[in-house]
């Protein structure tokens, strides 16, 4: 697998692609350091977004990495 991230002053976007470099998964977090942070993941087709308190670029990598761990 290869994570390829994309980060912004205030957002981080990624793309998870496997050895056939097929895209299995895709995303984003923005509003990085603002009171409501929206979080993305577009996994197999299914979409999931919801609203969290991000504080910043590490711990937005933090949310990304767990959330895709949990979809294996």
């Amino acid at each position: 697998m290869i994570l390829v991230l994309n980060c912004g002053s205030s957002s981080l976007k990624y793309s998870l692609f496997d050895s056939g470099e097929r895209v299995r998964a895709r995303g984003q977090v923005d509003r990085i350091g603002q009171s409501a942070s929206v979080v993305e993941l577009e996994w197999g087709g299914d979409r999931q977004s919801h609203s969290a308190v991000i504080a910043d670029h590490v711990e937005a990598l933090s949310v990304v990495a767990s959330m895709l761990q949990e979809k294996g």
